[in-house]
């Protein structure tokens, strides 16, 4: 069985990650994001997962470091972004988060659509 390359095991880590998160397992999410970080420990999106789901459990002060660390990496992530809000116990303002996904879909393929309105 030939062994499966670093990034591709990452990757399953970080999507496992996500599943569990979204099944409201978040401990499961952070062992899965733990296993990614020790394989690649210069991965944003891992250390901005981390910092996010850390942070959701109560746990700032490594949530903190974790998101220093996606900082640094990528200025911009926009998970990292979003946990830099939970970690600071300040309320996300929808309107910069939509702004930054255009930016994104757009550099991702050039899409053009339109958000609906937030109901706030």
């Amino acid at each position: 069985v030939p062994a499966v390359p670093t990034a591709f095991a990452g990757l399953s880590c970080l999507a496992l990650a996500w599943t569990r998160l979204l099944r409201g397992a978040p401990q499961g999410a952070l062992a899965a994001l733990r296993q990614a970080l020790r394989l690649d420990e210069a991965d944003a999106d891992t250390q901005a997962a981390l910092a996010m789901v850390l942070a959701q459990v109560g746990n700032a002060a490594q949530a903190q470091d974790h998101l220093a660390a996606a900082l640094r990496l990528e200025p911009d992530h926009p998970i990292a972004l979003y946990a830099r809000t939970l970690v600071s116990g300040q309320h996300l303002d929808p309107q910069p988060a939509e702004a930054l996904i255009r930016r994104l879909l757009q550099q991702a393929g050039g899409l053009d659509f339109k958000l609906r309105p937030s109901r706030r």
